[in-house]
């Protein structure tokens, strides 16, 4: 616990980010755009799964080359994903999901370089994910868990306090 007090800025971004409801935002988004709920489900796991795949070589590859270049590369496909659901077509919708997955793993790639350079050893760096990960991953738990009752109380307070 101590590691995690004593690099609690980052701790604290970290956690910051996991706490957003990203993924129910988009729910509602699409679903206000006219996507079927299945439709949303096939187009999450499609972005999903190719973060996972290209997690690792975008994150080599965001590692190696200028930061703010990457992030804004991130940007413009952010951008180009985000423009192509608003055809609501659900070919383009699956294009965006790539458009996405893509810029998800290169966004990853930079936030896990910029962590890892926060730190003066690899043992730290470690001790540091050991104990951070476990907390950050609670509060993404519990945040699933709360969020569809604060969108039954208001559906749009996730956009609100976001």
């Amino acid at each position: 616990m101590k590691i995690i007090i004593k690099y609690k800025q980052l701790f604290l971004f970290k956690l910051f980010l996991s706490l957003l409801p990203y993924f129910f935002i988009s729910i509602l988004i699409m679903n206000a755009l006219g996507y079927r709920y299945s439709e949303i489900m096939i187009i999450s796991a499609m972005t999903q799964i190719i973060g996972v795949i290209l997690n690792l070589p975008l994150g080599i590859y965001a590692e190696q080359k200028n930061r703010k270049k990457v992030l804004l590369l991130n940007n413009i496909l952010s951008i180009i994903a985000f423009t192509l659901f608003l055809f609501e077509k659900f070919y383009l919708a699956i294009l965006a999901a790539v458009i996405l997955g893509i810029s998800e793993a290169l966004s990853s790639g930079v936030m896990q370089t910029f962590s890892y350079e926060q730190f003066p050893d690899d043992v730290t760096y470690r001790k540091y994910l050991e104990g951070s990960s476990s907390i950050q991953y609670l509060a993404i738990s519990v945040m699933t868990i709360i969020t569809p009752a604060i969108l039954h109380f208001n559906r749009f307070l996730p956009i609100i306090i976001q």
